[in-house]
């Protein structure tokens, strides 16, 4: 990363899954956890606070089912 090349600390940033959504679908307006967990993975995440010991209908965390974001949007990507 360029930021990195600059000397930028980039602390414990690891993926932006809002700037991801928008590089692939920038003609939406809601790039929440929710939307895109719903668009990219078939999956509901529950409804207000995440809690991360709340499980999702197929018995993931909200917190697991964020955390899959990247690895689909590669595969979104990559043709997959």
């Amino acid at each position: 990363g360029k930021l990195l090349d600059w000397g930028w600390d980039c602390g414990n940033f690891e993926f932006d899954t809002a700037l991801a959504g928008y590089v692939l679908d920038p003609s939406q307006s809601d790039y929440s956890a929710g939307k895109l967990s719903a668009a990219y993975l078939n999956e509901t995440l529950p409804a207000g606070d995440l809690a991360a010991e709340e499980l999702t209908a197929y018995g993931m965390t909200p917190e697991d089912v964020v955390g899959h974001l990247p690895q689909a949007f590669l595969e979104v990507i990559s043709g997959k």
